[in-house]
């Protein structure tokens, strides 16, 4: 089995749908944590880190440099 060989636009492009994946595993943990176990006193607050990541994936899957890259649209799932 070959090794896949990639653009550096598609490096880069993976790289920054790395950064989205992150910030979405870092919110399930995060929501998990809340259904689950976490003390009452730090609900408001991990509710407001919440609300930040969520936005910064917003930001990221609307940005135009997501857009500028000629291989997201047939490497980018659709939100």
């Amino acid at each position: 089995m070959g090794t896949a060989t990639y653009t550096s636009v598609e490096k880069e492009f993976l790289e920054y749908y790395k950064q989205i994946e992150s910030y979405g595993e870092a919110i399930k943990l995060m929501a998990w944590d809340l259904r689950t176990k976490a003390p009452k006193k730090g609900v408001q607050r991990r509710s407001e880190t919440l609300s930040f990541l969520s936005q910064k994936v917003h930001e990221l899957k609307t940005s135009d440099q997501l857009k500028s890259y000629s291989c997201a649209p047939y490497m980018y799932p659709k939100a």
